[in-house]
């Protein structure tokens, strides 16, 4: 899952980050790549949104709902904070 969500994450413009622990962290080996989180920081976030146009409510709250459904629950935390910060 890692590598297909930071793939898409190029397909949809985003280069490598280095600001934070972040899906589109670069890695040189699949356990590095194991090691990042499944969830885009707070700026390749901005970045994704601001390019698809999606709306931040619908787009974190579907994606809290499914990393809940997987039991992932640091990332599905991570987007429910995003949610809060980011929609009134």
């Amino acid at each position: 899952m890692h590598i297909a969500t930071h793939e898409t994450g190029h397909i949809l413009a985003l280069k490598h980050c280095t600001a934070f622990a972040c899906n589109m962290n670069g890695a040189n080996s699949v356990s590095e790549t194991d090691r990042h989180p499944l969830h885009f920081c707070p700026i390749c976030l901005r970045k994704l949104l601001w390019n698809t146009g999606a709306n931040p409510n619908a787009y974190l709250s579907e994606l809290e709902t499914f990393f809940t459904s997987q039991s992932l629950d640091n990332e599905s935390t991570s987007y429910n904070t995003a949610r809060q910060h980011l929609t009134p």
